[in-house]
């Protein structure tokens, strides 16, 4: 942990920090309708004025798989567009961006690899949620002058955040009120 590092937040909520970091919080307006990389490059510039970071770490995304299916238009505004957006704003400010992506860019249909998945491996999405993140993947790979890293993750773990608080807390409200939950059968995943 480094005590000289700051730390600031873009999202459509804000989620106090519990190390007590977080310096600024930037709201993002809702978006309604899909829209141009070069607009939300705009309104990112605008939001951020007078900022330059180091690095961003993007994390954010419609990743309901359920809510993706029944919404696909929300699901490619935030999983495609917003990310569209930041790769843009990263490109012009030379600002080195991570995007997190997920591990349901792979079908499933198939054993893994010997040694696991790699960087070759061919990603054959099958839902909305996992098709809009293997769309953001390709963006970031084609931006060759882009100082980036895109990471494969299972779930994200940690305290709820955001509008539903992520899995955790869908694990958690569910046990709660003795509903059943919908998950993944034939899988193994760990923190």
């Amino acid at each position: 942990s480094q005590a000289n590092v700051d730390i600031f937040s873009l999202g459509r909520t804000y989620s106090p920090s519990i190390s007590g970091h977080i310096e600024q919080h930037f709201s993002l307006p809702p978006l309604t309708r899909r829209f141009s990389p070069e607009h939300g490059k705009r309104l990112l510039t605008s939001l951020f004025q007078g900022h330059q970071f180091d690095g961003i770490v993007h994390c954010a995304a419609h990743s309901s798989l359920s809510g993706c299916e029944k919404f696909p238009t929300d699901a490619y505004i935030a999983n495609v567009d917003y990310s569209r957006a930041l790769i843009h704003y990263a490109l012009e400010t030379d600002t080195y961006l991570c995007g997190i992506s997920t591990d349901l860019v792979f079908d499933g249909n198939a054993s893994p690899p010997k040694c696991g998945f790699t960087e070759i491996t061919i990603p054959q999405p099958l839902s909305v949620y996992a098709k809009t993140k293997r769309e953001m993947e390709e963006y970031f790979i084609e931006q060759k002058e882009l100082r980036s890293i895109v990471l494969r993750t299972s779930l994200l773990y940690g305290s709820p955040r955001g509008q539903t608080g992520g899995p955790l807390q869908w694990i958690l409200t569910a046990l709660r009120e003795n509903r059943a939950i919908p998950t993944f059968i034939d899988e193994w995943r760990t923190p």
